[in-house]
């Protein structure tokens, strides 16, 4: 089973032709469209996102996973295996949380280049093969790497700002339910603080909340309404955790200049 992870949106041709790249390497492979719709060029949201929305699928799998400002560059091309889990993509700090959450990570540099290369179409010529010869068990030329020389940002492991908004206007942060202290009460953006309900029936129509979602992270939402409009949320705003005196309980943040952009 392959899942695909990208930036390309749904409107272009990229992803049809990235599918037709798997298959003309393996005809019967299971391909899953994950996500397409991570923030362009943002290998720092994605690398938050990725382990969130692969946890939840059972391995065996291969997951292609591209956001790539840097296709054509000299930034290197990986294969990170976490047991029966194997991830491909650039090396660019998208597997930055992955490798910080399974330590036993091993990591590889793709060595193996198609005939024709594409200087910006790296996932159509070279990940996409990649990922079909490794997925029905076949191999390619690559090289072990010391994890300490692959491209490792200074991300903190959760980031406590707005990661990604959905269609519904649901704001995703990139806390994880596993670092929330005992006493937290609310969350604050914008100004608003905002209570926590179990799910969206829990609260009257149009009302915000804050839960725990199917990915395991923090997210703010409404019920039967847009949490982004109602708060005036974008991407990279900051989530301020509130515990039960009113107190703001710190979590780190991106540092300054490395905020994520819309």
């Amino acid at each position: 089973m392959i899942l695909l992870y990208t930036d390309f949106g749904l409107k272009d041709p990229y992803l049809g032709q990235v599918h037709a790249a798997i298959l003309s390497v393996n005809p019967d492979a299971r391909i899953i469209d994950l996500f397409h719709g991570s923030p362009q060029f943002s290998a720092r949201v994605a690398a938050y996102l990725l382990p969130a929305f692969t946890r939840a699928v059972a391995p065996p799998f291969v997951c292609m996973a591209i956001v790539d400002p840097g296709v054509g560059s000299d930034r290197g091309a990986l294969i990170v295996r976490i047991g029966s889990r194997v991830y491909v993509g650039p090396d660019n700090g998208l597997f930055n949380q992955l490798l910080k959450e399974n330590k036993d990570a091993e990591v590889s540099r793709i060595r193996w280049e198609p005939v024709q290369l594409s200087v910006s179409f790296h996932a159509r010529d070279l990940f996409a093969p990649v990922a079909s010869k490794l997925d029905c068990g076949g191999s390619v030329d690559e090289e072990p790497m010391d994890k300490a020389q692959l491209v490792s940002p200074d991300w903190p492991l959760d980031v406590s700002e707005v990661l990604y908004i959905d269609h519904y206007g649901n704001l995703m942060t990139g806390i994880r339910e596993a670092v929330l202290p005992a006493d937290i009460a609310a969350v604050r953006t914008r100004g608003k603080v905002i209570g926590k309900a179990r799910t969206f029936s829990a609260v009257k129509q149009g009302a915000l909340f804050w839960y725990i979602n199917s990915q395991g992270l923090v997210e703010i939402a409404a019920n039967r309404s847009s949490a982004a409009i109602l708060t005036g949320a974008s991407v990279g705003d900051l989530v301020q955790i509130i515990d039960e005196n009113g107190r703001e309980m710190p979590l780190k943040s991106f540092r300054d200049g490395e905020k994520i952009q819309n």
